[in-house]
């Protein structure tokens, strides 16, 4: 993503555009070119008090991890499947049981930590057939069955 479209995505989930977070990220673009992700693109870094101090430290945190999975998904782009928009093609081998476990759980604990969209409910319709309260039901039922079946 390039900058602008950092600040959309941001504006659009959190009501902000978080461009002082985004530009103090890319920043280093300036010297380093497309490598500059080895700075400043680090899941584990610590955020600068000054970017907490401007938009709180956990706002600040949920706009550096989708700026890092933002330009992962650029880095690593996978064939699409019906929409042109998703990024994952079902036809295709996704890595197996473990990787399965591992994926289901990071998307339940990404919504159980950081939450959905403001004003989100879980009636919220995904299509005229499904509900987010039924996809998040059936991703908790595929961790415990996969999970079980990985175990014996």
């Amino acid at each position: 993503m390039n900058f602008k479209e950092h600040c959309k995505h941001t504006m659009m989930r959190y009501g902000v555009t978080g461009d002082i977070i985004h530009t103090w990220m890319d920043e280093p673009v300036k010297i380093y070119g497309w490598s500059h992700r080895k700075y400043r693109h680090d899941c584990k870094m610590k955020i600068p008090m000054f970017l907490v101090r401007q938009y709180g430290e956990d706002l600040a945190r949920n706009v550096v991890i989708d700026h890092l999975l933002a330009d992962k998904e650029e880095e690593n782009p996978v064939k699409t499947y019906n929409d042109p928009k998703m990024r994952i093609d079902r036809q295709v081998d996704q890595g197996g049981l473990p990787v399965a476990i591992d994926r289901v759980r990071f998307c339940l604990d990404q919504i159980e930590k950081y939450g959905l969209y403001r004003g989100t409910d879980f009636d919220t319709k995904i299509n005229s057939r499904l509900i987010l309260e039924e996809m998040i039901g059936a991703l908790v039922a595929a961790e415990q069955a996969l999970e079980e079946s990985y175990l014996e």
